[in-house]
């Protein structure tokens, strides 16, 4: 086998085992999640030929091969074009909201009930295992901002949706000063959860 067929091949295998795993990456979040609707379809049309196409150039590495005449080289340098094609494809489908940086999506901004404070909740990372809820206040009088994590079953989240205004939880305050009830409302399709939220220690426990 020749040198510069050696390096074609060679190219092309690397190209689609980078492209493929990347892809597989990057579709589950560093399997965070499973393939969605989208992302399956894409597998499905792209990455399994993409498969194909490298047992295929393995084979041939390993034979040896050498193309005997033009009509062989021409079908060698089509099928490096569409694997190209297909990684490029594949790499360019991915989106990185939740993979390599952080998907947050946020209810309307509301004001508790004593007006001391506005606040929203933070959903992160949704639809993944390593989603996560914190609340988000501003203290009125202040103008200071802070976030408290809540230990909240996002992973029960299947769907969400989304309107021009949503109110995910209530936030109302309590005869103590400083406390307040966080509910969840059905807004979020999980069963009601409640949560003690303390001001002064920036804490939330949950509560029956």
């Amino acid at each position: 086998m020749k040198l510069w067929l050696r390096a074609i091949i060679l190219l092309i295998l690397i190209e689609g085992l980078v492209s493929s795993i990347w892809f597989l990456l990057g579709a589950t979040h560093y399997f965070q999640r499973g393939l969605d609707l989208i992302a399956t379809a894409y597998f499905a049309g792209l990455a399994i030929p993409m498969l194909i196409f490298i047992l295929i150039f393995t084979y041939l590495l390993a034979k040896k091969w050498t193309p005997r005449d033009k009509e062989q080289r021409r079908l060698l340098y089509t099928l490096a074009i569409i694997n190209t094609l297909f990684a490029v494809v594949l790499v360019g489908s991915l989106y990185t909201e939740g993979w390599t940086n952080t998907y947050t999506q946020t209810d309307s901004l509301q004001t508790t009930d004593d007006q001391k404070y506005e606040y929203q909740i933070e959903l992160v990372n949704l639809f993944q295992r390593n989603s996560y809820a914190q609340l988000h206040l501003r203290r009125i009088e202040s103008n200071t901002q802070s976030s408290i994590r809540i230990d909240m079953n996002t992973n029960d989240i299947k769907a969400l949706g989304v309107g021009k205004i949503n109110h995910w939880i209530e936030l109302k305050s309590t005869a103590s000063n400083g406390k307040y009830i966080l509910r969840t409302t059905e807004d979020l399709g999980i069963p009601e959860e409640s949560f003690m939220i303390d001001m002064s220690t920036q804490s939330a426990q949950a509560v029956d």
